[in-house]
């Protein structure tokens, strides 16, 4: 269920100063996206990552943004994973 959804993918360190890794763990070959939403949900990343097959490392910068609550969302055409994360 949910906990097994949402062991896909972890972001280390939260809360972070706007720089963050996302750590995925998928199982099988699927083209993901990823987008990025500010807590009033206007979008200020997106990015096609394409095929991940098993694990992948991504580098956020964000330090450019404000400090806050932001959602980091990861999908595919049968998946959505969201994750929430904080900026100081």
């Amino acid at each position: 269920g949910e906990d097994a959804v949402n062991s896909l993918f972890d972001l280390y360190p939260n809360p972070n100063g706007g720089s963050f890794t996302i750590d995925m763990r998928i199982p099988g070959v699927e083209s993901w996206k990823l987008k990025i939403f500010n807590i009033l949900g206007s979008e200020i990343w997106s990015e096609n990552l394409g095929v991940v097959n098993g694990n992948m490392l991504k580098s956020i910068d964000l330090r450019q943004e404000d400090s806050g609550v932001y959602y980091i969302q990861l999908y595919n055409d049968h998946v959505t994973l969201r994750r929430k994360v904080v900026i100081y």
